[in-house]
Formats: C-alpha cells, structure tokens, sequence
C-alpha cells in the first residue's frame, strides 16, 4: 500500500511539474474541487492564487504552487468576500477588495461593509497566513463593497485605487452610488480618500495603460444604455482630466456589465453584450485608444441565446484577445468557451473558439504572457493561446470550432465634464491569523 502511495505522489507530481507549459491543462485540488465566487490570478510562472466560496459559504484563498503539484489553503474570516484581487510581482503581495457580507454578491443587495486588504503570499508556505484588511466603515460614507481594484508602485510604496459602492433603498427600488477609492501605502501608515461619482455613473472595471488609470463602466443617462470612462494620471489622480466622462454617440449599445482589458500602450478592449441591426444578440467587443479618446475599433459575434461575457483577456504574445463567454456551441454543448479575437480587424473573419465539453469557470486572467488561465474554485484550466491543441494524450483538452466574428460601426466620442472631490476618509483597520493546509492536484487532462 506504501509503495502506490508512493507511485501516486511520484505521477502527481511529476504530471503537475510543468501543466503551465504544455499547451493545455486541467488541474484540480483532490480536496477542494468546488467553490463559488471565484477570482484566479497569476503569479509569475510557478504560481496561481485562487479565491472561492464553498457550498456553506466559507471565503478561502489558495496558492496553487504549478512546479510541485502541491496547493496552500486557508479559510479566511467570515467577514472577508473577495470581489477582485490584485498581486504584486515584485513583493509577492495579494491585494484584494470585496465585502463583509456573503450576499454582497447578489445584485441589489445593501447590506455590509466594503473592505480593501491585503496577504503576503509568503504566508501560505508557514503554518498561518495573516489576513490584513480595513472596513470603509466611516460614518460619514459607509461603503458596502469594493467590487474591482488596482494596485502599483508609487514612489517606492503601494498604491490602491478602487471601486466603492453603497446600495440604499428609496421606495421599492434599491439605488447604488459609486466612489473613487484610494489609498496610499495600506501597509504602511495608510491613507485613505473617497470621491463620490454621480448616481447613474457606474464602473466595473478598473486598469492601468502606459499613461493613465482608466475606470470603464456605463452609464450617465439612465434611459439610455452608453458606455463611458473617466481616466487620470496614476501618479497625480486628482488631476483635471479625472473631471471629464467620457461617452460615445449611438446610445442603448451596451446592455449589460461591460468587461475590460488593457493592450500594449493606452489601448483598452471592452466587451458586453448588445444588439446588431438585425435585432439579434451579438457580444461586441470595441477598442478604445485611451490617449485620442476614440472608438477605433469594433465587432461583434453573434449567438444562438442571450448571454454576456463572463471576461475578456489581452495576450501578448500575439496582441490579441481572448473572451470567456457561456453558451451553446455548435455541436450542441453548453460550457465556458474562449473565442479567440482579433482586436484589430476590419473585415469578417473565421476565427476559433475552444471549450473543454461540460466545464464551467468563473475567472478569466492571462498567465506568462501566452496562455489564458481560466479558473472555478480549485480548478485551473491553462491553455496556450499561440498553439492549437494536439489532441495527446488528452481528447477535447479543449475541443475547437470555427467561429465567425464581423466588424461593426465605431461610436463617435464626447466629453461631458462632472467633477469629483476627494475626501479624507477613516476606515478601521483589522488583521486576523488563519491555519494553512496542503493538498496535491490531479491533473483532468493536457496535450503536449
């Protein structure tokens, strides 16, 4: 018995060595497969670091070390619901927003405190992992969730800029305002401002290009469905330029989140689910060159049921995108697929769109460059976005189709100018230790 363990252990590892540089592969905790709520991140080649909820809503994080086979997990507090997490390559450092309260996931719900934190990475190779966050709990602005946030170096420390958002009911409807959120050096003595945006300005995203901060999102007329953006300089954010919304003409073309990516320069892609001239749904992805404040490129592909994308990825190895979308394909599957996107094309196209059959993820990051990491609790699937799959020694590792995409019209830029002011905000501060378990994955599949 000794020796299958051993001959066990020896397979786990040695499959699990290098999933990250096969051209696909399928890894799973053998101890904790399921989780809601998840959020992957990449961390350098050796490293991924998950977040989920577990079916009796307990928040855990795991550090899934790729060249061992071995993971790292910790429950985290039972106030601690991660929305976005952030790490940082040079100090290892997971930064990470959300709420006090589990249901701070579903749409509506106003009840909890918005938290920013972080972990030192470090920890989950020790016995206990300290979990540093702050509760935006300042009387004068309760906060109940951060949803997405960024992190950088500013002038030697760490730099956090965020989403805030406090939902209230006013009759029997539930109402949400959103808050321009940082913090400068959190690790250290920290400080804290809040600017508010106007009630129908709302962000999902929030990214860094080669200039600016960026925060993507819709809104502004609420009888109108427009994306917008507000950006600023990274090192100097309540510079003018904060002040201004950026829309485009065209209205009513977004109809649902929008989820965005930064490219190489100040170009970002966005993607959401809208309506062609045809009345059919389509996911539209459109280019924004940040700099110029134009639309210049855009797309749509088309599908067989309404749905939005659940994420949209840049790879640099190719400058090209990948979108993370559930819905049926054509041989009649229902799963998370990747369709692989050209930003920049101007006439239709055949391009692909991979799945692994049956299988359902949550998170969508890019992992050294190459590959897009798609992640559902303690499950990571990795694939090489530059190589098609070989179909050894794993079928469907993924399955591919083709898949067709089109060009449609840009929208045509204007500036409305909406000022916002920074507060200084008290939130309260709290560590809290938790125990580190280990596990080993099994690998579901790969293709060399």
């Amino acid at each position: 018995m000794k020796r299958i363990l051993l001959a066990f252990l020896f397979v786990s590892v040695f499959c699990c060595s290098s999933s990250a540089q096969n051209i696909s592969t399928l890894a799973r905790d053998i101890a904790l497969q399921s989780g809601g709520y998840t959020v992957v991140r990449s961390c350098d080649a050796n490293y991924v670091v998950s977040y989920y909820v577990s079916s009796s809503q307990v928040p855990s994080m795991e550090v899934y070390d790729i060249p061992s086979g071995t993971t790292y997990y910790a429950e985290l507090p039972d106030d601690v619901f991660i929305m976005d997490m952030h790490i940082e390559q040079s100090t290892k450092t997971i930064y990470f927003c959300g709420s006090t309260d589990y249901y701070s996931y579903y749409p509506g719900h106003y009840y909890g405190t918005g938290i920013v934190g972080w972990i030192e990475m470090s920890d989950f190779f020790t016995s206990n992992v300290t979990v540093n966050y702050t509760l935006l709990d300042d009387p004068g602005a309760t906060i109940n969730r951060v949803t997405k946030l960024v992190e950088y170096d500013n002038g030697g420390v760490p730099q956090i800029v965020a989403i805030g958002e406090y939902l209230y009911p006013y009759g029997n409807y539930i109402y949400s305002k959103q808050y321009f959120v940082d913090c400068y050096d959190i690790t250290g003595g920290p400080t804290w401002n809040i600017a508010p945006f106007p009630t129908n300005e709302h962000y999902y995203d929030v990214m860094l290009t080669a200039n600016y901060l960026v925060l993507m999102g819709g809104g502004i007329n609420p009888g109108v469905a427009s994306i917008c953006y507000r950006k600023t300089d990274p090192y100097n954010l309540y510079d003018p330029m904060l002040d201004d919304i950026h829309l485009f003409y065209n209205g009513n073309d977004n109809l649902s989140v929008t989820h965005s990516t930064a490219m190489f320069g100040d170009e970002i892609a966005t993607s959401y689910l809208a309506l062609n001239g045809g009345g059919d749904f389509v996911t539209r992805i459109r280019v924004m060159d940040i700099g110029s404040d134009v639309n210049t490129y855009s797309q749509d592909f088309p599908l067989g049921d309404k749905s939005e994308p659940d994420g949209i990825v840049h790879i640099p190895a190719d400058n090209s995108l990948v979108v993370m979308q559930r819905f049926d394909t054509f041989n009649g599957m229902h799963n998370s697929n990747f369709v692989y996107i050209d930003p920049y094309a101007v006439m239709p196209y055949t391009t692909v769109l991979e799945y692994r059959p049956g299988e359902y993820f949550e998170s969508l990051t890019q992992h050294e460059f190459v590959y897009y990491l798609a992640g559902a609790g303690a499950s990571w699937f990795f694939k090489d976005k530059t190589q098609p799959p070989t179909g050894w020694p794993s079928q469907f590792c993924p399955e591919v189709e083709d898949f067709k995409a089109e060009p449609t019209d840009n929208i045509d830029p204007y500036t409305l100018n909406y000022s916002i002011t920074p507060s200084p905000y008290y939130p309260t501060q709290v560590n809290s230790s938790q125990p580190v378990l280990s596990s080993l994955v099994n690998i579901d599949c790969s293709n060399y």
